[in-house]
């Protein structure tokens, strides 16, 4: 019976993504001769798991977000850095801050985009 309930949700949660109703699938559900509770259920997991893939997909959009802020101040860093270098006659300013905090973000956004 639990193999069954898990068939099914994996079923219309396919139908979901494909952009069938709760309302149909309701229907459907009906026609198999399901009472009114299991249906209840199933349509309380089905969006249960669609709650869970927007979450998802919102934090993997955040933690890439992280990563390619900490991208673009390491390369913000280092071209300044560079740019004083070659145009600074022996002198030039390290940027080290910027380039240190764009490493940092990096690595820390990738390391939580990995890990969810």
């Amino acid at each position: 019976m639990k193999m069954d309930i898990e068939n099914k949700l994996a079923h219309y949660s396919n139908e979901r993504k494909k952009g069938i109703g709760f309302s149909t699938i309701r229907k459907e559900l009906t026609n198999q001769g399901l009472n009114d509770e299991k249906i209840r259920d199933i349509i309380d997991l089905l969006g249960q798991r669609e709650i869970r893939e927007a979450e998802r997909k919102n934090y993997n959009s955040k933690n890439i977000n992280i990563v390619l802020m900490g991208l673009f101040l390491f390369l913000l860093g280092s071209a300044i850095t560079v740019n004083s270098y070659i145009n600074g006659k022996g002198q030039y300013i390290l940027w080290y801050g910027a380039i240190l905090a764009g490493i940092g973000m990096f690595a820390s956004g990738l390391i939580r985009y990995r890990k969810k």
